[in-house]
């Protein structure tokens, strides 16, 4: 009875976590049905746009193996690459959801073995990482069917294979979350860890992904060979391969294998989860030291405090920031290429005169997009939750408070925006002309999406969240912000090269664009400073 309360506590969490709305406070509960309703949408679309990147990857490889009968090589690469969607998944949330839940002294302080909590974390966790692998492996199987048909010992293999490949993929996020938590224990700033392993696995996705045609052509040439050394020196592999290709026996033996890693981790981690959950070395104790302090200016105090909050959450600094990560790679990769970049732009055999037309708007859209995916006002209010009557019992105007959310945002997505825009200048030798015309549009549209993720935020605030996950990426004020901000680069960019390409100059188009995002930011920034700053100082606390 204990097993099964815990795991319906587990499992109502999770549905919270990635369905639920909510309204600070005593609202009419307009935002919980908006945000409901349109993450309940997101989640599938979001996994089916997974899929079909996992589609085309599987139409890359079928070519190549289906005619010489390695069927079981076709499954062994998707399913490497379905461990690793899998992986990514799930393993943000070992550290999260296993060793810093916020009930886990509450729990551990009850008559429940440590060993009952850590399984039915671990359970909710591992239906995470299912869906992931689901996702990577359908596409999979439907170019199988395609080519090559099946027949019922394929589809029970395929069901066990699933289960394989999730525990696979949950195991080597255990282990990996196992190693992040011991060695965050000793560190102040235990978020920089996961975020630094967060952004080692998407570079490691995209360096694979952007050189997949080179992997091609050397399975093209060497399959036989590479098999053979599959066969050899990873016989779980191809098992799994051998069993998704039909063989249920070596589809089961695959099964057993991945049961006893995961037996022998969940071990592991329930005999060392009260050491390392209760465990806090890596915080030091303060102490009165009877000095004065420096003095700062309230506005600067209040950043301080923004930037804090930033970079105590992992959750908040991946899922609101990842523009800032892909605008600093974008620069220092603009400089280091310089000279390949200059001499494809002449091989090209275009005139620059044309080229020219079209480069700085190109390039504005560019780091528009990139800066689309920073939406760190959007949910900076919800952020406070239940501690925001301590922002509110200060003697602080609450237009300072909504200014340093909005300095936050400027400073994280402007800086490298700036960087994005020299290294730029200097790679395509622009004049101070363009490059004014060629900074107007992104700065302008940074402007734009802070306040907008600012308003949406203070329209639909979510403060009484349990897991800040759900402050960061669920909300109507997130999807508002993420839609308001992607939409006009694609739905503007489109208009433009489809429509009006023949009758409007890039330069004109710019103009419009900029004024036309400058103005909308000037509106919700009077918003935010009169009507909004009201509607922050009634939210109860």
């Amino acid at each position: 009875m204990m097993f099964k309360a815990l795991l319906k506590k587990q499992f109502k969490e999770l549905g919270m976590t990635y369905t639920s709305g909510g309204r600070g406070g005593s609202g009419s509960g307009a935002g919980r049905l908006i945000s409901g309703k349109w993450v309940l949408l997101i989640y599938p679309l979001c996994l089916f746009s997974l899929g079909m990147a996992f589609y085309a990857m599987a139409q890359s490889f079928a070519p190549i193996l289906f005619p010489i009968g390695l069927h079981w090589l076709y499954f062994a690469y998707m399913g490497m690459a379905s461990v690793a969607l899998g992986v990514f998944g799930s393993i943000f949330g070992v550290v999260s959801g296993v060793y810093k839940a916020k009930d886990n002294e509450l729990l551990l302080s009850m008559p429940i073995p440590p060993g009952m909590i850590v399984m039915t974390r671990m359970i909710s966790l591992w239906i995470i990482a299912l869906v992931c692998v689901v996702t990577g492996l359908v596409p999979a199987v439907v170019v199988y069917i395609r080519d090559c048909g099946a027949g019922a010992a394929h589809v029970i293999a395929w069901i066990i294979a699933a289960l394989t490949l999730s525990l696979t993929a949950f195991a080597l996020s255990c282990i990996v979350g196992w190693i992040v938590a011991i060695i965050s224990r000793r560190l102040q700033n235990r978020s920089i860890i996961t975020v630094l392993l967060a952004l080692v696995l998407l570079a490691a996705y995209y360096v694979f992904y952007f050189n997949l045609n080179q992997y091609l052509a050397k399975l093209m040439a060497d399959a036989e060979l590479i098999s053979g050394r599959i066969k050899r020196t990873l016989y779980p592999l191809y098992a799994y391969g051998r069993g998704c290709s039909g063989d249920v026996v070596s589809a089961l033996i695959a099964l057993a294998l991945s049961m006893a890693v995961m037996g022998i981790i969940y071990w592991v981690i329930s005999s060392s989860f009260v050491k390392v959950a209760t465990s806090n070395k890596g915080l030091k104790k303060k102490t009165f030291s009877g000095k004065a302090g420096a003095e700062v200016s309230v506005p600067g105090t209040l950043f301080r405090k923004e930037f804090k909050r930033y970079l105590s959450s992992a959750n908040y600094m991946l899922n609101s920031s990842l523009g800032t990560f892909f605008m600093t790679i974008a620069a220092v990769a603009l400089v280091v290429e310089a000279g390949v970049i200059r001499e494809l732009i002449e091989s090209i055999g275009v005139p620059m005169e044309f080229i020219g037309r079209f480069l700085i708007l190109g390039l504005g859209y560019a780091v528009m997009f990139m800066s689309s995916m920073n939406d760190i006002t959007a949910p900076s209010l919800s952020l406070e939750g239940k501690n925001y009557w301590i922002l509110r019992s200060l003697p602080v105007d609450m237009k300072q408070v909504a200014k340093a959310k909005l300095s936050l945002h400027f400073a994280l997505t402007g800086i490298p925006m700036l960087l994005v825009i020299a290294a730029a200048a200097f790679v395509f030798r622009l004049d101070i002309l363009n490059i004014l015309l060629f900074a107007l549009l992104p700065v302008s549209f940074m402007m734009f999406t802070a306040y907008l993720g600012l308003a949406s935020n203070i329209k639909f605030p979510r403060m009484d969240w349990v897991n800040e996950t759900v402050a960061v990426k669920q909300g109507a004020s997130v999807l508002i912000t993420l839609l308001g901000s992607l939409f006009p680069v694609m739905g503007l960019g489109a208009l433009y090269f489809f429509v009006l390409l023949d009758k409007v100059e890039p330069t004109v188009f710019l103009l419009c664009q900029s004024g036309l995002f400058t103005a909308l930011a000037l509106i919700l920034r009077h918003w935010i400073m009169t009507k909004g700053i009201r509607v922050m100082e009634s939210l109860p606390c």
